[in-house]
């Protein structure tokens, strides 16, 4: 990291989300990092001033992304017979519902589903982060640096003097 910048550790994410390394290369994961600073400053200027919190929100919403661009919220990798992830096997994106359930029915299984996008009027930005869990962890988490603190800057006072 660079003072006050995060930068994009691969093996790092991986090592914080296994779950999805198998399914997110490195130029998928930089890509998405990319876009992720978008979303997030990534200045010193940035709402979130600690570096190093910032870097677990980018580590969020890299998950966040990767999940929504393979349309899925459901990640299998194979277990042994005691429940845990088998060595040396990679986890996959399976298709998934990702939205708001609107309608269900039993016999012959149908479900009807809406989905949640930034700027809907009915669901807004918290929608869009909750429609994965990596992104309903990054909304609770940024929620305290987006209470609007008064920051009044610079003391003014001096502008005002006359030569």
């Amino acid at each position: 990291m660079t003072t006050g910048v995060v930068v994009f550790d691969y093996t790092d994410w991986k090592g914080e989300f296994p779950a999805l390394s198998g399914a997110v290369s490195s130029a998928m994961a930089q890509r998405l990092f990319m876009q992720a600073t978008i979303l997030l400053d990534n200045t010193p200027h940035s709402i979130v001033r600690d570096v190093g919190q910032r870097s677990a929100l980018y580590g969020l919403l890299v998950a966040h992304l990767a999940v929504l661009e393979a349309g899925s919220v459901t990640v299998d990798q194979p277990k042994d017979a005691t429940g845990a992830p088998i060595p040396g096997t990679s986890a996959t994106i399976t298709a998934g519902t990702v939205g708001q359930v609107t309608s269900a029915r039993e016999g012959s299984v149908s479900v009807g589903v809406q989905a949640l996008t930034s700027g809907s009027s009915a669901y807004g930005t918290e929608g869009w982060y909750n429609q994965t869990q990596f992104g309903a962890t990054f909304w609770a988490m940024i929620q305290p640096f987006l209470r609007g603190a008064y920051d009044p800057g610079p003391d003014q006072s001096a502008r005002w003097l006359i030569p």
